[in-house]
């Protein structure tokens, strides 16, 4: 969403950057436009840092954690015989794992 933002600010900043140098060029002795090629060097720094921007270490922290308490309490559950038990561990610890990327 950031990036979206970031994205329509810059395009503001680029209209502004051509009408100024229009009216600089009819005016002939202004320097708007420079200004506003300064604001687009800014724009652009903006999208770039937002775009490097990862949040995904934090999300697998959560997911890593979620999977292994519930693999802990899968642990203390008494679901039948230790045989039983080991099958139900061993599927569900591979299929969290698989589909958690851990």
């Amino acid at each position: 969403m950031g990036l979206v933002v970031a994205l329509r600010a810059l395009r503001e900043r680029l209209v502004t950057v051509v009408t100024t140098l229009r009216s600089d060029i009819n005016a002939g002795n202004t320097r708007d436009c420079q200004a506003a090629v300064e604001e687009v060097g800014e724009s652009l720094l903006r999208v770039y840092h937002i775009q490097r921007e990862s949040f995904l270490p934090s999300a697998k922290a959560m997911i890593t954690t979620i999977v292994a308490v519930i693999l802990a309490l899968l642990l203390v559950t008494k679901l039948g015989g230790l045989v039983e038990s080991l099958i139900t561990l061993a599927f569900l610890s591979f299929f969290l794992l698989t589909c958690c990327g851990c």
